[in-house]
């Protein structure tokens, strides 16, 4: 859903300096380099947080949240993905950092008040995945409403089958093969994320069953991808071997 499709259907006005950092952010994520965050991902998140509204109440300041929807991942969007799982352990964990640079000096430059950009930048900033992996929610504590809704709907976003399609289609459409180097990232993003992810990452108890509703979506396309393996994916001979004795089903 496009930004201006949201607002009218909310029946939301954002005040000048709100809209154009809004829509400095998704023009920054148009132009990026990694297809996981691009502005499709912040549509993917407008979708998201409308299906949030049609079934969760909250009191929002969405001068707030939209802006950080905009902004919180347009770090990640100049770099390509990273083919080393060490540094792209680091993008997962650095990204609200990075994002929130960035935002901030966009912000100085802005007619947007301090106390405003203040928390767009609180938003951005801890919607980092840390304690989804190491399930400490009750430790990393947020203390907004905003902040919370960001966190739900970027991870489901995540789980979506329009996510999903649209890696597909950037890294294996038209007859595109795996680039054989994403294949270690590929395997660690599967069995330390997407096997061990739990309902506990999530703060409302919408988040929490539509989570448990599209893995078990999510997790049937990963297979057809994977019984497409040859191809989908540059057919090595390490390669070959690796898909060969992975045997992901028995690991759910």
């Amino acid at each position: 859903m496009k930004l201006d499709q949201f607002l009218e259907k909310r029946k939301l006005t954002l005040s000048s300096s709100t809209e154009d950092a809004c829509k400095e952010g998704i023009e920054r994520m148009r132009i990026s380099k990694d297809p996981h965050h691009s502005d499709r991902h912040v549509y993917g998140l407008l979708d998201e947080l409308d299906m949030f509204l049609d079934n969760e109440e909250s009191k929002i300041d969405f001068s707030v949240l939209i802006p950080a929807i905009c902004w919180h991942d347009v770090w990640k969007s100049t770099r390509k993905q990273s083919t080393n799982i060490p540094f792209f352990v680091f993008e997962q964990l650095y990204d609200g950092h990075g994002s929130v640079k960035l935002f901030k000096k966009y912000a100085k430059e802005s007619s947007l008040t301090k106390d405003h950009a203040e928390n767009i930048t609180y938003c951005i900033a801890k919607h980092s995945q840390i304690s989804h992996w190491v399930n400490m929610q009750n430790v990393f504590l947020l203390r907004t409403v905003e902040a919370k809704i960001m966190r739900d709907i970027d991870e489901l976003d995540r789980w979506s089958l329009a996510c999903f399609n649209h890696l597909k289609q950037s890294y294996l459409g038209d007859g595109k093969k795996l680039n054989p180097k994403l294949i270690p990232v590929a395997k660690w993003w599967f069995f330390n994320i997407i096997q061990k992810a739990k309902d506990t990452r999530f703060y409302f108890n919408y988040s929490k069953n539509e989570f448990l509703k599209r893995k078990k979506l999510f997790v049937k396309e990963i297979y057809k991808v994977w019984d497409d393996r040859y191809t989908y994916v540059d057919n090595t001979k390490a390669n070959k071997k690796y898909l060969e004795d992975s045997r992901m089903q028995k690991h759910l």
